[in-house]
Protein backbone atom coordinates (compact mmCIF):
# COMPACT_ATOMS: atom_id res chain seq x y z
CA UNK A 1 0.00 0.00 0.00
CA UNK A 2 2.85 2.38 0.81
CA UNK A 3 5.39 0.97 -1.66
CA UNK A 4 4.92 3.53 -4.44
CA UNK A 5 5.07 6.51 -2.09
CA UNK A 6 8.02 5.00 -0.27
CA UNK A 7 9.99 4.52 -3.48
CA UNK A 8 9.43 8.12 -4.59
CA UNK A 9 10.51 9.48 -1.19
CA UNK A 10 13.70 7.43 -1.13
CA UNK A 11 15.02 9.63 -3.93
CA UNK A 12 14.33 12.77 -1.87
CA UNK A 13 16.43 11.68 1.09
CA UNK A 14 19.99 12.99 1.37
CA UNK A 15 21.77 10.39 3.47
CA UNK A 16 24.57 11.69 5.71
CA UNK A 17 26.28 8.72 7.37
CA UNK A 18 29.54 10.66 7.71
CA UNK A 19 28.15 12.79 10.53
CA UNK A 20 29.74 11.76 13.81
CA UNK A 21 27.47 11.13 16.79
CA UNK A 22 24.14 11.10 14.98
CA UNK A 23 23.29 7.47 15.81
CA UNK A 24 22.51 5.84 19.15
CA UNK A 25 21.07 2.56 20.41
CA UNK A 26 19.12 1.49 23.49
CA UNK A 27 18.36 -2.16 24.26
CA UNK A 28 17.54 -4.44 27.12
CA UNK A 29 19.95 -7.16 28.21
CA UNK A 30 19.84 -10.58 29.83
CA UNK A 31 20.70 -8.97 33.13
CA UNK A 32 17.57 -7.77 34.92
CA UNK A 33 17.29 -4.07 35.56
CA UNK A 34 20.00 -3.09 33.12
CA UNK A 35 19.97 -1.25 29.80
CA UNK A 36 22.71 -1.27 27.22
CA UNK A 37 23.09 1.94 25.23
CA UNK A 38 25.72 3.89 23.35
CA UNK A 39 26.76 5.52 20.10
CA UNK A 40 27.03 3.63 16.82
CA UNK A 41 29.02 4.22 13.67
CA UNK A 42 27.04 3.83 10.48
CA UNK A 43 29.00 0.75 9.44
CA UNK A 44 28.13 -0.89 12.78
CA UNK A 45 24.37 -0.57 12.34
CA UNK A 46 23.98 -3.69 10.18
CA UNK A 47 25.69 -6.00 12.67
CA UNK A 48 23.82 -4.46 15.60
CA UNK A 49 20.44 -4.84 13.88
CA UNK A 50 20.98 -8.45 12.79
CA UNK A 51 22.17 -9.50 16.24
CA UNK A 52 18.52 -9.64 17.32
CA UNK A 53 15.67 -8.91 14.95
CA UNK A 54 12.75 -10.41 13.08
CA UNK A 55 14.98 -11.34 10.17
CA UNK A 56 15.75 -14.94 9.33
CA UNK A 57 19.46 -14.02 9.42
CA UNK A 58 19.22 -13.18 13.12
CA UNK A 59 19.76 -15.84 15.79
CA UNK A 60 16.89 -16.57 18.18
CA UNK A 61 16.68 -14.21 21.16
CA UNK A 62 18.48 -15.48 24.21
CA UNK A 63 16.00 -13.89 26.58
CA UNK A 64 12.59 -15.56 26.64
CA UNK A 65 10.94 -12.83 28.68
CA UNK A 66 11.07 -10.35 25.84
CA UNK A 67 12.57 -6.88 25.64
CA UNK A 68 13.13 -4.04 23.22
CA UNK A 69 15.80 -2.74 20.86
CA UNK A 70 15.64 0.87 19.72
CA UNK A 71 17.82 2.62 17.16
CA UNK A 72 17.94 6.42 17.38
CA UNK A 73 18.95 8.68 14.50
CA UNK A 74 19.23 12.45 14.29
CA UNK A 75 17.74 14.69 11.63
CA UNK A 76 19.41 18.06 11.10
CA UNK A 77 17.39 21.17 11.75
CA UNK A 78 14.91 21.84 8.97
CA UNK A 79 15.62 25.13 7.21
CA UNK A 80 11.93 25.55 6.43
CA UNK A 81 8.81 23.45 6.95
CA UNK A 82 8.00 23.27 3.24
CA UNK A 83 11.28 21.56 2.44
CA UNK A 84 10.82 18.23 0.66
CA UNK A 85 14.29 16.94 1.57
CA UNK A 86 15.28 14.98 4.67
CA UNK A 87 18.88 14.34 5.69
CA UNK A 88 19.11 11.57 8.33
CA UNK A 89 22.51 10.83 9.82
CA UNK A 90 22.66 7.30 8.43
CA UNK A 91 23.24 5.64 5.08
CA UNK A 92 20.57 4.33 2.76
CA UNK A 93 21.73 0.74 3.30
CA UNK A 94 21.55 1.13 7.08
CA UNK A 95 18.01 2.45 6.88
CA UNK A 96 16.89 -0.31 4.53
CA UNK A 97 18.37 -3.12 6.64
CA UNK A 98 16.80 -1.62 9.78
CA UNK A 99 13.43 -1.29 8.09
CA UNK A 100 13.57 -4.83 6.72
CA UNK A 101 15.03 -6.67 9.72
CA UNK A 102 12.85 -4.88 12.26
CA UNK A 103 9.74 -5.31 10.06
CA UNK A 104 8.90 -1.63 10.48
CA UNK A 105 5.64 -0.24 9.01
CA UNK A 106 5.73 0.60 5.31
CA UNK A 107 4.78 4.21 6.08
CA UNK A 108 7.91 4.82 8.17
CA UNK A 109 9.74 6.80 5.49
CA UNK A 110 6.61 8.75 4.63
CA UNK A 111 6.21 9.73 8.28
CA UNK A 112 9.65 11.37 8.20
CA UNK A 113 8.24 13.89 5.72
CA UNK A 114 5.10 14.64 7.74
CA UNK A 115 4.98 17.50 10.23
CA UNK A 116 1.33 17.63 11.31
CA UNK A 117 1.31 14.52 13.48
CA UNK A 118 0.38 10.92 12.63
CA UNK A 119 -0.41 7.82 14.68
CA UNK A 120 -1.46 4.41 13.38
CA UNK A 121 -1.18 0.71 14.02
CA UNK A 122 -0.77 -2.25 11.65
CA UNK A 123 -1.24 -5.92 12.48
CA UNK A 124 -0.10 -9.12 10.77
CA UNK A 125 -1.68 -12.46 11.64
CA UNK A 126 -0.13 -15.91 11.64
CA UNK A 127 -1.50 -17.83 8.67
CA UNK A 128 -1.59 -21.07 10.64
CA UNK A 129 -3.25 -19.96 13.87
CA UNK A 130 -4.97 -16.76 12.70
CA UNK A 131 -3.66 -14.92 15.74
CA UNK A 132 -1.87 -11.60 15.58
CA UNK A 133 1.84 -12.23 15.32
CA UNK A 134 3.20 -8.75 14.62
CA UNK A 135 1.88 -5.46 15.95
CA UNK A 136 3.35 -2.42 14.23
CA UNK A 137 2.93 1.08 15.64
CA UNK A 138 3.81 4.33 13.88
CA UNK A 139 3.82 7.65 15.72
CA UNK A 140 4.96 10.84 14.02
CA UNK A 141 5.00 13.57 16.64
CA UNK A 142 3.61 16.91 15.53
CA UNK A 143 6.48 19.33 14.98
CA UNK A 144 6.47 22.21 17.43
CA UNK A 145 9.46 24.47 17.98
CA UNK A 146 10.34 24.42 21.65
CA UNK A 147 8.76 20.99 22.16
CA UNK A 148 9.91 18.19 19.85
CA UNK A 149 9.80 16.69 16.38
CA UNK A 150 10.40 12.97 15.96
CA UNK A 151 9.04 9.81 14.36
CA UNK A 152 8.75 6.49 16.21
CA UNK A 153 8.31 3.32 14.17
CA UNK A 154 8.28 -0.07 15.89
CA UNK A 155 7.24 -3.69 15.50
CA UNK A 156 6.32 -6.08 18.31
CA UNK A 157 6.65 -9.84 17.91
CA UNK A 158 3.96 -11.39 20.10
CA UNK A 159 5.65 -14.80 19.93
CA UNK A 160 8.97 -13.67 21.39
CA UNK A 161 7.80 -10.59 23.29
CA UNK A 162 10.49 -8.47 21.66
CA UNK A 163 9.89 -4.96 20.30
CA UNK A 164 12.13 -3.45 17.61
CA UNK A 165 11.99 0.22 16.75
CA UNK A 166 13.51 3.27 15.06
CA UNK A 167 13.32 6.77 16.53
CA UNK A 168 14.35 9.55 14.16
CA UNK A 169 13.94 13.30 14.45
CA UNK A 170 15.38 16.73 15.28
CA UNK A 171 17.24 16.96 18.57
CA UNK A 172 16.95 13.26 19.36
CA UNK A 173 20.63 12.67 20.17
CA UNK A 174 22.26 16.08 19.85
CA UNK A 175 20.50 19.23 21.12
CA UNK A 176 18.83 21.57 18.66
CA UNK A 177 18.28 24.95 20.30
CA UNK A 178 15.04 25.75 18.47
CA UNK A 179 13.55 22.48 19.75
CA UNK A 180 14.79 22.18 23.30
CA UNK A 181 17.91 22.89 25.27
CA UNK A 182 18.25 19.15 25.98
CA UNK A 183 18.17 16.26 23.51
CA UNK A 184 15.39 13.71 23.72
CA UNK A 185 17.60 10.66 24.28
CA UNK A 186 18.71 11.34 27.93
CA UNK A 187 15.11 11.95 28.99
CA UNK A 188 13.99 8.73 27.32
CA UNK A 189 16.73 6.77 29.08
CA UNK A 190 15.75 8.22 32.46
CA UNK A 191 12.15 7.13 31.90
CA UNK A 192 12.95 3.65 30.59
CA UNK A 193 15.41 2.64 33.31
CA UNK A 194 12.86 2.41 36.15
CA UNK A 195 10.35 0.64 33.87
CA UNK A 196 12.44 -2.35 32.80
CA UNK A 197 9.93 -4.83 34.31
CA UNK A 198 7.61 -3.63 31.51
CA UNK A 199 10.22 -4.17 28.80
CA UNK A 200 8.12 -6.71 26.88
CA UNK A 201 5.17 -4.34 26.53
CA UNK A 202 5.14 -2.76 23.04
CA UNK A 203 3.39 0.34 24.40
CA UNK A 204 6.21 1.15 26.82
CA UNK A 205 8.33 3.20 24.41
CA UNK A 206 5.36 5.07 22.81
CA UNK A 207 4.03 5.90 26.28
CA UNK A 208 7.40 7.22 27.45
CA UNK A 209 7.76 9.26 24.26
CA UNK A 210 4.38 10.89 24.77
CA UNK A 211 5.25 11.47 28.41
CA UNK A 212 8.24 13.49 27.20
CA UNK A 213 5.93 15.39 24.85
CA UNK A 214 3.58 16.12 27.76
CA UNK A 215 6.38 17.37 30.01
CA UNK A 216 7.84 19.59 27.30
CA UNK A 217 4.43 20.98 26.41
CA UNK A 218 3.85 21.80 30.07
CA UNK A 219 7.28 23.45 30.35
CA UNK A 220 6.73 25.45 27.17
CA UNK A 221 3.30 26.53 28.44
CA UNK A 222 4.81 27.70 31.73
CA UNK A 223 7.24 29.89 29.81
CA UNK A 224 4.37 31.44 27.87
CA UNK A 225 2.38 31.99 31.08
CA UNK A 226 5.42 33.68 32.64
CA UNK A 227 5.72 35.99 29.62
CA UNK A 228 1.99 36.65 29.81
CA UNK A 229 2.33 37.58 33.51
CA UNK A 230 5.05 40.09 32.60
CA UNK A 231 2.89 41.57 29.85
CA UNK A 232 -0.07 41.88 32.22
CA UNK A 233 2.14 43.63 34.78
CA UNK A 234 3.42 46.00 32.09
CA UNK A 235 -0.11 46.87 31.01
CA UNK A 236 -0.99 47.29 34.69
CA UNK A 237 -4.72 46.59 34.71
CA UNK A 238 -4.87 42.95 35.87
CA UNK A 239 -4.34 42.66 39.63
CA UNK A 240 -6.01 39.44 40.91
CA UNK A 241 -3.55 36.75 41.95
CA UNK A 242 -0.61 39.16 42.12
CA UNK A 243 1.64 38.72 45.15
CA UNK A 244 3.88 41.66 44.30
CA UNK A 245 2.65 45.22 44.48
CA UNK A 246 1.17 46.45 41.23
CA UNK A 247 2.81 49.34 39.46
CA UNK A 248 1.55 52.91 39.62
CA UNK A 249 -1.29 53.86 37.27
CA UNK A 250 -0.77 57.61 37.64
CA UNK A 251 0.27 58.09 34.02
CA UNK A 252 -1.78 55.20 32.61
CA UNK A 253 -2.23 54.63 29.66
CA UNK A 254 0.40 57.11 28.47
CA UNK A 255 3.24 55.09 30.04
CA UNK A 256 2.37 51.89 28.13
CA UNK A 257 4.75 50.85 25.37
CA UNK A 258 2.06 50.12 22.79
CA UNK A 259 4.46 48.64 20.23
CA UNK A 260 6.16 46.31 22.71
CA UNK A 261 2.87 45.17 24.24
CA UNK A 262 1.28 44.58 20.82
CA UNK A 263 4.22 42.49 19.60
CA UNK A 264 4.40 40.58 22.89
CA UNK A 265 0.70 39.75 23.11
CA UNK A 266 0.35 38.70 19.48
CA UNK A 267 3.54 36.61 19.66
CA UNK A 268 2.25 34.88 22.79
CA UNK A 269 -1.13 34.34 21.15
CA UNK A 270 0.52 32.68 18.13
CA UNK A 271 2.68 30.46 20.35
CA UNK A 272 -0.39 29.38 22.33
CA UNK A 273 -2.31 28.69 19.12
CA UNK A 274 0.40 26.42 17.71
CA UNK A 275 0.90 24.80 21.11
CA UNK A 276 -2.83 24.13 21.26
CA UNK A 277 -2.61 22.07 18.07
CA UNK A 278 0.25 20.05 19.58
CA UNK A 279 -1.79 19.54 22.77
CA UNK A 280 -4.73 18.24 20.78
CA UNK A 281 -2.51 15.84 18.86
CA UNK A 282 -0.82 14.57 22.03
CA UNK A 283 -4.15 14.05 23.78
CA UNK A 284 -5.60 12.19 20.78
CA UNK A 285 -2.47 10.04 20.50
CA UNK A 286 -2.70 9.11 24.20
CA UNK A 287 -6.31 8.10 23.71
CA UNK A 288 -5.18 6.08 20.68
CA UNK A 289 -2.67 4.22 22.86
CA UNK A 290 -5.29 3.66 25.54
CA UNK A 291 -7.70 2.19 22.99
CA UNK A 292 -4.90 0.11 21.48
CA UNK A 293 -3.96 -1.25 24.90
CA UNK A 294 -7.55 -2.33 25.53
CA UNK A 295 -7.93 -3.97 22.12
CA UNK A 296 -4.64 -5.85 22.13
CA UNK A 297 -4.48 -6.92 25.75
CA UNK A 298 -4.87 -10.57 24.84
CA UNK A 299 -1.69 -10.87 22.83
CA UNK A 300 0.64 -7.93 23.50
CA UNK A 301 1.31 -8.72 27.15
CA UNK A 302 1.70 -11.93 29.09
CA UNK A 303 1.57 -10.28 32.53
CA UNK A 304 -1.84 -8.76 33.37
CA UNK A 305 -0.52 -6.85 36.39
CA UNK A 306 2.16 -5.12 34.33
CA UNK A 307 -0.29 -4.56 31.52
CA UNK A 308 -2.58 -2.75 33.97
CA UNK A 309 0.32 -0.54 35.02
CA UNK A 310 0.83 0.60 31.43
CA UNK A 311 -2.88 1.33 30.97
CA UNK A 312 -3.00 3.32 34.18
CA UNK A 313 0.07 5.27 33.13
CA UNK A 314 -1.56 6.12 29.80
CA UNK A 315 -4.76 7.18 31.59
CA UNK A 316 -2.75 9.43 33.90
CA UNK A 317 -0.94 11.13 31.02
CA UNK A 318 -4.24 11.53 29.15
CA UNK A 319 -5.86 13.27 32.11
CA UNK A 320 -2.75 15.36 32.63
CA UNK A 321 -2.76 16.49 29.02
CA UNK A 322 -6.48 17.28 29.24
CA UNK A 323 -5.92 19.78 32.03
CA UNK A 324 -2.80 21.18 30.43
CA UNK A 325 -5.01 21.94 27.44
CA UNK A 326 -7.51 23.56 29.82
CA UNK A 327 -4.78 25.79 31.24
CA UNK A 328 -3.75 26.65 27.70
CA UNK A 329 -7.33 27.67 26.85
CA UNK A 330 -7.40 29.90 29.93
CA UNK A 331 -4.11 31.48 28.84
CA UNK A 332 -5.57 32.22 25.42
CA UNK A 333 -8.53 33.92 27.08
CA UNK A 334 -6.11 35.99 29.17
CA UNK A 335 -4.32 37.10 26.02
CA UNK A 336 -7.62 38.12 24.43
CA UNK A 337 -8.57 40.08 27.56
CA UNK A 338 -5.23 41.91 27.55
CA UNK A 339 -5.61 42.67 23.85
CA UNK A 340 -8.99 44.25 24.60
CA UNK A 341 -7.42 46.34 27.36
CA UNK A 342 -4.58 47.32 25.02
CA UNK A 343 -7.04 48.39 22.33
CA UNK A 344 -8.93 50.44 24.93
CA UNK A 345 -5.70 52.06 26.13
CA UNK A 346 -4.71 52.82 22.56
CA UNK A 347 -8.10 54.42 21.91
CA UNK A 348 -7.80 56.53 25.06
CA UNK A 349 -4.35 57.72 24.04
CA UNK A 350 -5.57 58.54 20.56
CA UNK A 351 -8.53 60.43 22.01
CA UNK A 352 -6.21 62.37 24.31
CA UNK A 353 -3.94 63.19 21.37
CA UNK A 354 -6.94 64.27 19.31
CA UNK A 355 -8.18 66.45 22.19
CA UNK A 356 -4.77 68.08 22.57
CA UNK A 357 -4.61 68.62 18.85
CA UNK A 358 -8.08 70.19 18.90
CA UNK A 359 -7.03 72.45 21.75
CA UNK A 360 -3.89 73.47 19.88
CA UNK A 361 -5.93 74.10 16.74
CA UNK A 362 -8.33 76.26 18.75
CA UNK A 363 -5.43 78.25 20.19
CA UNK A 364 -4.00 78.62 16.71
CA UNK A 365 -7.35 79.86 15.46
CA UNK A 366 -7.50 82.41 18.28
CA UNK A 367 -4.00 83.59 17.40
CA UNK A 368 -5.00 83.84 13.75
CA UNK A 369 -8.14 85.77 14.72
CA UNK A 370 -6.07 88.22 16.77
CA UNK A 371 -3.74 88.60 13.81
CA UNK A 372 -6.72 89.31 11.59
CA UNK A 373 -8.01 91.92 14.04
CA UNK A 374 -4.56 93.47 14.22
CA UNK A 375 -4.31 93.58 10.45
CA UNK A 376 -7.77 95.08 10.32
CA UNK A 377 -6.79 97.83 12.74
CA UNK A 378 -3.68 98.48 10.71
CA UNK A 379 -5.80 98.65 7.58
CA UNK A 380 -8.25 100.97 9.38
CA UNK A 381 -5.44 103.28 10.42
CA UNK A 382 -4.10 103.23 6.89
CA UNK A 383 -7.54 103.99 5.54
CA UNK A 384 -7.95 106.89 7.99
CA UNK A 385 -4.60 108.26 6.87
CA UNK A 386 -5.83 107.88 3.33
CA UNK A 387 -9.01 109.81 4.20
CA UNK A 388 -6.91 112.60 5.76
CA UNK A 389 -4.85 112.82 2.62
CA UNK A 390 -8.07 112.79 0.67
CA UNK A 391 -9.31 115.75 2.72
CA UNK A 392 -6.22 117.72 1.90
CA UNK A 393 -6.67 116.74 -1.71
CA UNK A 394 -10.28 117.92 -1.50
CA UNK A 395 -9.24 121.31 -0.12
CA UNK A 396 -6.59 121.66 -2.80
CA UNK A 397 -9.10 120.67 -5.45
CA UNK A 398 -11.60 123.20 -4.06
CA UNK A 399 -9.26 126.14 -4.53
CA UNK A 400 -7.49 124.83 -7.60
CA UNK A 401 -10.07 126.02 -10.21
CA UNK A 402 -10.28 129.50 -8.68
CA UNK A 403 -6.52 129.80 -8.45
CA UNK A 404 -6.19 128.57 -11.98
CA UNK A 405 -8.77 131.05 -13.32
CA UNK A 406 -7.27 133.94 -11.32
CA UNK A 407 -3.83 133.16 -12.67
CA UNK A 408 -5.25 132.92 -16.14
CA UNK A 409 -7.08 136.26 -15.91
CA UNK A 410 -4.00 138.00 -14.50
CA UNK A 411 -2.13 137.50 -17.71
CA UNK A 412 -1.47 140.48 -19.98
CA UNK A 413 -3.80 139.15 -22.55
CA UNK A 414 -6.68 140.41 -20.34
CA UNK A 415 -7.04 144.17 -19.57
CA UNK A 416 -9.04 144.80 -16.45
CA UNK A 417 -7.81 148.42 -15.75
CA UNK A 418 -9.67 151.68 -16.62
CA UNK A 419 -8.84 153.15 -19.99
CA UNK A 420 -8.28 156.81 -18.88
CA UNK A 421 -5.21 157.99 -17.13
CA UNK A 422 -3.18 154.94 -18.17
CA UNK A 423 -4.33 153.13 -15.12
CA UNK A 424 -3.50 155.94 -12.77
CA UNK A 425 -7.11 156.42 -11.61
CA UNK A 426 -8.60 154.99 -8.46
CA UNK A 427 -9.01 151.16 -8.32
CA UNK A 428 -12.32 149.65 -9.16
CA UNK A 429 -13.92 146.30 -9.71
CA UNK A 430 -14.17 145.42 -13.29
CA UNK A 431 -17.61 145.22 -14.69
CA UNK A 432 -16.65 141.82 -16.12
CA UNK A 433 -15.78 140.32 -12.70
CA UNK A 434 -18.82 138.07 -12.93
CA UNK A 435 -17.08 136.20 -15.70
CA UNK A 436 -14.55 134.93 -13.14
CA UNK A 437 -17.28 133.42 -11.03
CA UNK A 438 -19.18 132.07 -13.94
CA UNK A 439 -16.15 130.07 -14.93
CA UNK A 440 -14.69 129.24 -11.49
CA UNK A 441 -17.84 127.94 -9.79
CA UNK A 442 -18.94 125.45 -12.51
CA UNK A 443 -15.36 124.30 -12.96
CA UNK A 444 -14.98 123.75 -9.21
CA UNK A 445 -18.25 121.82 -9.02
CA UNK A 446 -17.23 119.69 -11.98
CA UNK A 447 -13.85 118.85 -10.40
CA UNK A 448 -15.45 118.03 -7.02
CA UNK A 449 -18.14 115.87 -8.62
CA UNK A 450 -15.55 113.88 -10.57
CA UNK A 451 -13.43 113.42 -7.46
CA UNK A 452 -16.42 112.31 -5.40
CA UNK A 453 -17.53 109.74 -7.94
CA UNK A 454 -14.01 108.29 -8.18
CA UNK A 455 -13.63 108.18 -4.37
CA UNK A 456 -17.01 106.51 -3.85
CA UNK A 457 -16.28 103.83 -6.41
CA UNK A 458 -12.82 103.10 -5.00
CA UNK A 459 -14.15 103.01 -1.41
CA UNK A 460 -16.94 100.55 -2.26
CA UNK A 461 -14.50 98.29 -4.09
CA UNK A 462 -12.23 98.22 -1.03
CA UNK A 463 -15.12 97.45 1.32
CA UNK A 464 -16.27 94.59 -0.91
CA UNK A 465 -12.79 93.08 -1.04
CA UNK A 466 -12.04 93.29 2.70
CA UNK A 467 -15.54 92.73 4.09
CA UNK A 468 -15.23 95.54 6.63
CA UNK A 469 -16.67 99.03 6.97
CA UNK A 470 -13.98 101.59 7.77
CA UNK A 471 -15.94 104.83 7.91
CA UNK A 472 -15.05 105.48 11.56
CA UNK A 473 -13.20 103.99 14.54
CA UNK A 474 -16.28 102.45 16.14
CA UNK A 475 -17.10 100.46 13.05
CA UNK A 476 -13.57 99.55 12.13
CA UNK A 477 -13.99 95.87 13.04
CA UNK A 478 -17.68 95.51 12.17
CA UNK A 479 -18.20 93.03 9.32
CA UNK A 480 -20.47 94.10 6.52
CA UNK A 481 -22.78 91.91 4.54
CA UNK A 482 -21.50 91.15 1.11
CA UNK A 483 -23.71 89.63 -1.52
CA UNK A 484 -22.02 86.73 -3.24
CA UNK A 485 -23.39 85.63 -6.54
CA UNK A 486 -23.00 81.96 -7.30
CA UNK A 487 -21.45 81.03 -10.60
CA UNK A 488 -23.93 79.53 -12.96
Amino acid sequence: MFAARRQSLLDKVEWRPEHHGGRYFIETTDEPGRLRHGHLMDEEIRDWVLANSCSAESPPPKTKSGGFRLLLCDLPRLQDEISQVRTPHMSRDSFLITEEAFLLPGATLQALFDLEGVYSRFTECDTATGKVKYLRILIQGRRKLGVAHCTLSLCHNSDTGWTYGLLCGEGVIEPVEIMNSRPLMPGLLNLLNPCLPLKSDPLLIPTMLLKIYTERIQLFLRKQIFQLDELEDAIGVTRPGRVTKSRSLKNWPNDIDIKKMTVGLHSTACELYYLNRTCLWTHDCLEFLHTLAAECSDYINRHPARFLEIRQGIEFETTRMKWIAGTLDTSKERVEAQLSVLYSATSQRENAIALNYSRMAQEQNEISLRDVHMNTRIATSTKQDSIAMTTFTFIAALFLPGTYVASLFSMSMFDWLPSEGNGSGSPRVSADFYIYWCITIPLTLLVMAGWYLWYRRADQAWKKETGYSLNDNTGANRPIEVEVKADR
